[in-house]
């Protein structure tokens, strides 16, 4: 990474591998790829401008299979990215957001379930703010021409705890969002 650049906070708060726990993205639930991830490194695009390199792995019928992009940070919101692919998949666009809580609501869920969770103020903050570690996101995608709009729930363990599992209800409650979202077996 170009050190004349500065990699935003939340760059850093995505960065390593996530376990999609629950979703309604239909690649997911047919059964005919399992225990997805994401995995997000920080890197420069050819303009300077910071991205994240996504690497989402699975098991396609039982055999590794890997789709690559690059994230490009949306100019509109804190959280919002257009990811492009590469190689073969350098034609296709998706856009997505991790959606965030408002700051009173995010410190007040933070208190009460022990999880951090994304809020405005904690996507734009000091990387050295000493802020507790994201265990979980909550991921919307917009509609593509292949895929429909819908939701990944991702997290840093394969399989969150009862615990984990409470504050993701509660946050995803909090969120508004009313979508059937179904578990997906990590194994």
């Amino acid at each position: 990474m170009d050190s004349d650049v500065t990699t935003p906070p939340f760059h850093l708060d995505l960065q390593g591998r996530w376990f999609i726990t629950r979703s309604n993205f239909p690649m997911w639930l047919t059964g005919k790829k399992t225990n997805p991830t994401f995995n997000y490194s920080t890197a420069v695009d050819r303009h300077g401008r910071p991205v994240l390199l996504d690497r989402v792995e699975s098991l396609k019928r039982g055999a590794p299979d890997t789709i690559r992009g690059v994230d490009t940070p949306g100019d509109d919101e804190p959280g919002a990215f257009c990811w492009r692919g590469t190689g073969v998949l350098k034609l296709l666009t998706s856009r997505w957001r991790v959606l965030l809580l408002e700051d009173t609501r995010a410190e007040a869920f933070e208190a009460r379930t022990g999880f951090a969770v994304l809020s405005p103020q904690r996507a734009t903050r000091d990387r050295n703010d000493g802020a507790a570690p994201l265990q979980f996101l909550i991921v919307q995608f917009e509609k593509t021409l292949f895929t429909p709009a819908g939701y990944d729930v991702v997290c840093r363990r394969p399989v969150p705890d009862a615990a984990l599992d409470a504050a993701i209800d509660e946050a995803l409650l909090l969120l508004g969002v009313t979508a059937s979202i179904t578990p997906i077996l990590q194994t």
